[in-house]
């Protein structure tokens, strides 16, 4: 496999996810170094190759991959034997998508730029501000003299959120108390 793209699991150590940008194998595999004879886990799911990937560092079960194919998957690398999951699905750009972030203090935003020079904001959340009305644009064009404005104004559709099956580990409670009740005779 011919690597285009490698990055650290950051929980676990000793485990990298390497993708490819090969059409031929548009699939990421995690390796564990204890382990390197062959991947651990293997996340097919794009018709395409795969120009990036990002692991959320707040939840080692959440991890992004952006390919040729103009999709991006959420996956859960912890499940199944030999394959991964896919929890969810960004919505559709007519663009590659060639870098991405995962947001240090937002876990649930995602931040996603594009060939075309457009860079998209997601949440797994959902919601969101409308799309840019056209005289608000123009204004902003207008503040940049000599910057190529586009003929076509970016309109985007309403955000979905992503339906994950577990809660994000960034959802657990943060605090708890515990008590107990006994008689105390003086």
């Amino acid at each position: 496999m011919k690597t285009s793209n490698i990055i650290w699991n950051p929980h676990v150590a000793t485990q990298l996810l390497l993708s490819s940008d090969n059409d031929l194998t548009p699939w990421a595999q995690v390796w564990d170094l204890r382990y390197a004879t062959a991947p651990i886990k293997t996340l097919e799911g794009h018709q395409r190759g795969v120009l990036k990937t990002a692991w959320c560092v707040h939840d080692p079960n959440l991890l992004i991959t952006a390919a040729k194919d103009s999709k991006i998957y959420v996956w859960n690398p912890n499940e199944g034997s030999r394959g991964s999951e896919i929890v969810g699905e960004f919505p559709s750009y007519n663009q590659w998508s060639f870098d991405m972030e995962w947001c240090k203090h937002d876990p649930s935003l995602v931040a996603v730029s594009s060939v075309d020079g457009c860079v998209s904001v997601y949440s797994l959340l959902g919601g969101g501000l409308p799309p840019a009305q056209s005289d608000k644009f123009s204004q902003i064009a207008d503040s940049f003299p000599g910057m190529d404005i586009p003929a076509v104004v970016p309109q985007g559709a309403s955000p979905q959120p992503i339906r994950l099956r577990n809660p994000p580990k960034w959802f657990a409670p943060t605090a708890g108390a515990s008590f107990a009740v006994s008689s105390w005779k003086q």
